[in-house]
């Protein structure tokens, strides 16, 4: 499984890092990144091309979400991760009973 790190999401393009997690766009739309016209930059070229005077105006703290949007693709990837394990486990549990529901059924 590939590692997340605050240097992934910081360097790579914003377009890169959608595509790679969809539900992103949720995160950045939450927080009134308006990254549509930014797509082609990285989160920290698009923080930097906002300038501290419009950061410092709308109480943008760059560190603090990207820490967040971090913490919040990590969850997701966990939420997702854990429904892919249950469906492979009942899976795994029906390929199990069927040769023991075969067994009882013969001997009835």
């Amino acid at each position: 499984m590939e590692v997340l790190t605050e240097t992934n999401i910081v360097n790579d393009k914003i377009d890169t890092i959608v595509n790679r997690y969809p539900f992103a766009e949720t995160f950045l739309n939450n927080n009134g990144i308006e990254y549509n016209k930014f797509r082609n930059l990285s989160l920290n070229e698009y923080f930097a091309e906002l300038g501290s005077e419009y950061m410092e105006d709308h109480a943008i703290d760059s560190e603090k979400i990207i820490n967040q949007f971090i913490d919040y693709i990590q969850q997701m990837k966990s939420f997702l991760g854990e429904d892919n394990k249950i469906v492979d486990s009942l899976v795994y549990f029906q390929v199990m009973i069927n040769p023991v529901e075969r067994k009882i059924s013969q001997n009835l």
